[in-house]
C-alpha cells in the first residue's frame, strides 16, 4: 500500500494520523503501509476507524486478502486478515492503522 502524506520539517501528515521522521526539510516523501499493519473490523458507528467498502476479497487458505476503497485515498487499501475474519456479505468496514506502522521513505530525485 501506498499511501500520500504532506510532510513539514519533522513530520508526516496522512489519512491514519501523524509521524514524526528524520528527512529534515526534505519535503517530498512517501509512505508505505504493509498489509498485515491494517485491521479491518465490521463497520459500527461505535467504534473508530476510517470506512472503507471492501471491493474484492481473495481467499488464500488460512487469510483473506481484502481490497479496500476509503474516501480520502486515490488508491485502495491492501489488508490481509483471518480467514473469515469479515462476513462476506459485509461490505462496510472500519480500517484501523497505527500512524507508527507507516514505513517513510525521502522520494528519489531521478
Amino acid at each position: 500500500n501506498t499511501i500520500p502524506v504532506t510532510a513539514t520539517e519533522y513530520t508526516a501528515q496522512s489519512i491514519f494520523g501523524d509521524k514524526q521522521h528524520d528527512f529534515g526539510n526534505r519535503l517530498d516523501t512517501m509512505a508505505a503501509l504493509r498489509q498485515n499493519d491494517v485491521t479491518v473490523v465490521p463497520y459500527s458507528k461505535s467504534k473508530s476507524g476510517l470506512p472503507g467498502r471492501v471491493v474484492s476479497r481473495r481467499f488464500l487458505g488460512t487469510a483473506d486478502l481484502l481490497v479496500i476503497r476509503v474516501e480520502g485515498l486515490n488508491l485502495p487499501v491492501r489488508a490481509k486478515v483471518g480467514a473469515g475474519t469479515i462476513d462476506p456479505n459485509n461490505e462496510l468496514v472500519l480500517i484501523q492503522v497505527d500512524a507508527n506502522d507507516l514505513m517513510l521513505f525521502a522520494k528519489s530525485n531521478n
